[in-house]
Parts: C-alpha cells; structure tokens; sequence
C-alpha cells in the first residue's frame, strides 16, 4: 500500500495510505476547535472539500465555519 506525508494544521507531518480524504486526515489534527465545524480546508493552498482524495504528499489546514473563508464556501455552497 503506498503512503503519502501529510502535515496537518500546521502542528508537524503524519504518514497516511493514499487516497484518504481530507476529512479523514483532518481527524489527525491535535488542535480540533469543538466549537465551530469544520466546513473545507486548505489543501497545499488550495480550497478542497472535506471528500477530497489526497494522493500527494500535501499540507492541510482546516477551514471553520466561523471563519471569513468558511463563511464564503457556506454561501456558495447552498
């Protein structure tokens, strides 16, 4: 099974099998904000919904519902 290195909300790297989502992934993040959701994230500065396959070596960084950014991916998803 191949693996990729995934650096999750900035707090270091994690080796997971390719093909995990980026939700997935984002449950490896030590900082989980329980307040707000998480709606999207950053994907190697790219903005990816939370089904997104990761199959490259990437960076994550979660995007929160309470944030200008989760703010403009709610609007234009509904």
């Amino acid at each position: 099974m191949r693996t990729i290195t995934v650096g999750v909300c900035g707090e270091g790297q994690t080796t997971l099998p390719a093909g995990v989502t980026v939700g997935e992934a984002l449950g490896h993040c030590p900082n989980s904000d329980e307040t707000a959701p998480v709606i999207a994230a950053f994907v190697n500065y790219e903005v990816r919904a939370l089904s997104f396959r990761l199959f490259i070596n990437s960076e994550i960084r979660p995007i929160l519902l309470n944030t200008p950014e989760g703010q403009r991916v709610y609007r234009r998803s509904v």
